[in-house]
Parts: structure tokens; sequence; C-alpha cells
């Protein structure tokens, strides 16, 4: 899915958001599957505005920058669940640390272990998020289909911590 229906899709879930709640939706709850930030959402929420597909609402505050509030209107509801019906596209991995292990014949002498290591932190951190915060969203609220999404990311990462760990037991055996 593209920025578009996401957001689409965070606002026909909850009534009304703000752009710097639809960012830590994005970064605590689907950074796991989904590439999103500030830089996309403004400039979207712009567009989706403008084609009628929210609307916003300005809260005038005193001591802070006024507040903009986004709700999805009947058309943003028509167009997010045309989409949201559509066939899936196909997973794409972009992976920095993956390319510098394929080209591992140009790298320094313990730069792939390096690399191995730093992976393998990266992902128990990334694991640790998702388990810490499933207790918080148990107790406000998650679907079964929120909960697929997260026992997903939590296989993916075991998967990969697993798959660093004897690439790293590999090299270790062989000093």
């Amino acid at each position: 899915m593209k920025g578009k229906e996401v957001i689409l899709g965070l606002l026909n879930t909850k009534c009304g958001l703000t752009g710097y709640q639809i960012n830590d939706i994005l970064q605590i709850h689907l950074r796991h599957f989904y590439d999103g930030g500030f830089g996309m959402i403004y400039p979207t929420l712009k567009n989706l505005e403008k084609d009628g597909l929210v609307s916003k609402k300005r809260i005038n505050q005193d001591d802070k920058p006024n507040k903009n509030i986004f709700f999805i209107t009947d058309s943003g509801k028509i167009e997010f669940k045309k989409s949201v019906n559509e066939k899936t596209e196909p997973e794409i991995l972009k992976s920095d640390f993956l390319m510098k292990i394929y080209f591992g014949d140009s790298l320094l002498p313990g730069k792939q272990i390096d690399f191995l290591k730093e992976e393998l932190n990266r992902k128990k951190s990334d694991l640790n998020d998702l388990l810490s915060n499933m207790s918080d969203w148990d107790s406000n609220g998650i679907t079964d289909h929120q909960n697929f999404t997260v026992t997903y990311g939590m296989a993916y990462y075991k998967a990969v911590i697993e798959v660093i760990q004897l690439q790293l037991d590999s090299y270790n055996k062989r000093k």
C-alpha cells in the first residue's frame, strides 16, 4: 500500500488524527513492515485534503502552534475500501545490510562480522520493541488482524536473528 492508502486506513480506523499521531502510529505500531514518516505524511495529507478524501479541523492553541486534526470523508472511506480490497503487491525487501554482505568479498577484514553483529543487535532490539509494546496494545485494544501483523513481525525478527547467529557461529568455528 502506498502512503495515501495507509493514511486513509489510519483515519478510517481512528476518528480524527493529527500528523504527529499518524507518525507515532507509523513509528510504533507499523515500523516493522511499513516505512513512512513526516516527509510522507504532510504532503500526502495535503493531497488527500485537496482531493476531498480527508477534511481538516484547525484547533487554535495559545502557547503552542495551531493543531490540525484530520478526518476521513465519505469519499475517502470509499477510496480506502476500494484500495484495501485490491490484489496485494509482492513484498519488496530493501536491505543495506544484505547488500553489503552480498558484496562481502570487497569488505575489509572483520567488517562482515562487524556488520553481522550490528544487524543482530538491531533485530534483537526490534523484536524487544514489539514484545514490550504488545502488552500495551493488548490492554488498549488490538484487533485479531493487527495482532497477526505483530506476530508476523516477531516471527520475522526471530528467524533473522537465528540465521545471523548461525552465520556468526560458523565464523567462530573456523577460527
